[in-house]
């Protein structure tokens, strides 16, 4: 389940994407985004691995995340990627793989890059047609929570918000530009 192409050491950030088995849907009601949370936090975050910021859509989901000492990022998203199969295939009745080949890392290796990374991620759900703004109740998008208008015990968001005077700053930025500067920006590799 791992990406032999990204070193995980620890004490950095990482992009996470993964998507269903031929693009298909990984979340079929309301209830399999929270059990996914509750697992995230079961497998990642009890491992040494702080969520930075997320967002659920229904065939994929991005992470940005923090490695501290200890993390070992390959085993963790093994252990969850089966953990949340298994109960998925059980409750459903399925069988087979729930994703799509491996996860999909990215060694964040600059502040510019995080916070784009958290741009993208927040913008996501804005360009996969589920809401017109990063602001509207979508409780799978932690962005009220990263702006500090929902409670959110789940994410640690100083690493990009100290990036920015003021919360205000950070809410103009990811408003400012469209998803489509990020996709076309030669800059960062978002999709890798």
């Amino acid at each position: 389940m791992s990406n032999p192409k990204t070193k995980y050491l620890g004490y950095n950030y990482d992009r996470i994407c993964y998507r269903g088995h031929d693009k298909a849907a990984i979340f079929f009601e309301e209830k399999n985004y929270f059990f996914f949370l509750k697992r995230l936090q079961e497998k990642l975050c009890a491992n040494h691995i702080d969520v930075v910021c997320y967002g659920l859509m229904p065939n994929r989901y991005h992470r940005l995340v923090y490695l501290n000492k200890g993390a070992d990022l390959p085993k963790n998203m093994q252990a969850f990627s089966i953990s949340y199969s298994k109960a998925i295939n059980t409750y459903y009745h399925r069988a087979g793989s729930n994703f799509q080949g491996t996860y999909n890392g990215k060694l964040i290796d600059t502040d510019e890059y995080l916070i784009y990374i958290s741009k993208y991620i927040h913008l996501n759900p804005v360009t996969a047609g589920i809401v017109n703004k990063p602001e509207e109740d979508y409780v799978f998008l932690n962005y009220k929570g990263f702006i500090g208008k929902r409670n959110s015990v789940l994410v640690k968001t100083d690493a990009v918000l100290s990036q920015f005077i003021s919360t205000d700053d950070n809410i103009k930025f990811i408003n400012d530009n469209n998803i489509e500067y990020l996709r076309s920006s030669k800059k960062f590799d978002f999709f890798a």
